[in-house]
């Protein structure tokens, strides 16, 4: 349990540095770590008025963004850095403005170059299943400090 908590803290940090930067990064600053084990992570986020599209509700590529973020995160707990190589996402239920959501990703297989990742979003209340991610990202790095940043 303290060693979670020691990746939890860890990847806290890392975010809040990250989140400084000027970078798309920026639209996920209110991006909150709820559990962090070796291959998964969990965050949590409300969505608000900037991450809509012109429909009113959270864009997809925004979506996308908050896949492909918390995977990296996830693959961040073993240490290692990656770059996307192929990202699905399925669209189930539109996401609000004002809705609280659970970003999961779990690594599935983490080869020698090439990590595969599965993530879901999930309402807070109702644990609904708004949208699921398929990624794989060829690994860059496999000695990553955490708290250099993400």
């Amino acid at each position: 349990m303290a060693r979670n908590m020691m990746k939890l803290k860890q990847l806290t940090e890392g975010l809040v540095k990250a989140l400084k930067e000027d970078s798309i990064n920026r639209l996920m600053n209110k991006l909150k770590f709820v559990s962090a084990d070796e291959g998964s992570v969990v965050c949590e986020m409300t969505v608000e008025r900037r991450h809509r599209n012109l429909v009113g509700i959270l864009h997809g590529g925004m979506t996308a963004t908050l896949i492909d973020s918390v995977s990296g995160f996830a693959l961040l707990t073993k240490n290692c850095r990656g770059v996307t190589v192929d990202l699905s996402v399925s669209y189930f239920y539109p996401i609000q403005p004002g809705q609280s959501i659970l970003i999961d990703a779990n690594i599935i297989k983490c080869g020698q170059n090439i990590a595969f990742v599965t993530s879901k979003i999930r309402d807070v209340n109702n644990e609904k299943i708004l949208a699921i991610g398929r990624q794989s990202f060829f690994i860059t790095d496999k000695n990553v400090n955490i708290e250099d940043g993400c």
